[in-house]
């Protein structure tokens, strides 16, 4: 009897110690295991445009911009709504391109982009506050004791599509996604390219412009995307064109005679309206423009294109092909 309690002991033992083992083999595998992809980005350290090092600790929810376009424009792109943009009520919530973004949301008004309204900004608790270093370097200090701030160049982002998109990924951790947007947006640039050739003549000419109230016209850089050869829609401009941004009088857009003439004007404001617009372009000067002639004048809505951002740029496209498919 002994022997048997004896062996039953010794059964128990064994069997304990190979449970002991496995779960010490099991507790070393889930060690080893690699982390998941959330747990390997955070936390990340971004060194922006003033040279300061932030460390985000989790990827931001709670985002406010400092200006009104290019960055919750692209931040819109990636998926992550802004919870305060620099002139929101003004522009950002009015503006055509972003109307199926922001209707039936509340997107905060925190002051103008040269002004912004701190009191506001803290009250949205944000995890991020994304600046330009252009103009608000100054601020630094007083914006950092409410969030992480991390500075972009405006104009540096501004001119490069494709940077600003990347640079505001690598922020949030979405570079698949970023990535992802400028491939679809090169796509249907390419797309809509084919589809204009077939539009608009070979010697046809356009123009992209704003006007103002003193009935001058500023013209936009031949490079935006509707009028840039490389990559863009590949519309012509007419010679001889400024290499930059211009401003001509009603003179000087006789001499270019555009075929197609579009004139940017920001709806949501009451002093640059397009019925101011119409009020002043009359007269025979005005009405020996080709595009004039040939009721070939469009005024549209400022943010179609607007910084060359993603979803701007998106809806632009789509309106620019559907006016040539309706005027030819």
């Amino acid at each position: 009897m002994n022997r048997v309690w004896g062996l039953a002991g010794i059964f128990i033992l064994l069997t304990m110690f190979m449970l002991g083992c496995g779960a010490s083999e099991k507790n070393k595998q889930e060690a080893n295991q690699p982390a998941t992809k959330e747990e390997q980005i955070w936390p990340r350290t971004y060194v922006d445009a003033l040279g300061h090092e932030v460390v985000l600790d989790k990827q931001p929810q709670k985002i406010v911009t400092l200006m009104h376009v290019l960055f919750p424009d692209i931040l819109l792109a990636l998926g992550s709504e802004p919870s305060g943009v620099a002139g929101a009520d003004a522009m950002f919530n009015q503006w055509e391109a972003y109307q199926s973004y922001t209707q039936g949301k509340e997107i905060v008004d925190i002051g103008e982009y040269d002004s912004p309204n701190l009191e506001k900004i803290l009250e949205l608790e944000p995890d991020l506050i994304i600046a330009a270093s252009e103009y608000h370097a100054d601020a630094y200090n007083q914006l950092k004791a409410i969030a992480p701030v991390v500075y972009l160049g405006y104009m540096e982002t501004g001119g490069d599509r494709n940077l600003g998109i990347r640079e505001v990924a690598k922020i949030l951790g979405k570079e698949t996604e970023g990535e992802a947007v400028i491939a679809n947006l090169d796509h249907k640039i390419a797309e809509a390219r084919k589809k204009l050739q077939d539009l608009v003549g070979a010697d046809e000419t356009v123009i992209f412009c704003t006007a103002n109230s003193d009935g001058n016209f500023w013209l936009y850089n031949k490079n935006i995307t509707p009028t840039n050869q490389e990559t863009g829609l590949g519309l012509k401009v007419p010679e001889p064109y400024p290499d930059g941004e211009d401003l001509v009088g009603l003179e000087g857009m006789t001499v270019l005679n555009p075929d197609y003439l579009f004139i940017f004007v920001d709806k949501s404001s009451d002093t640059t309206s397009e019925t101011m617009v119409k009020e002043q372009l009359k007269g025979p000067v005005w009405d020996s423009i080709n595009a004039v002639k040939n009721d070939r004048v469009f005024i549209v809505d400022r943010s179609w294109f607007a910084r060359e951002a993603p979803v701007a740029t998106d809806y632009g496209i789509d309106a620019i092909v559907d006016i040539f498919s309706k005027a030819n």
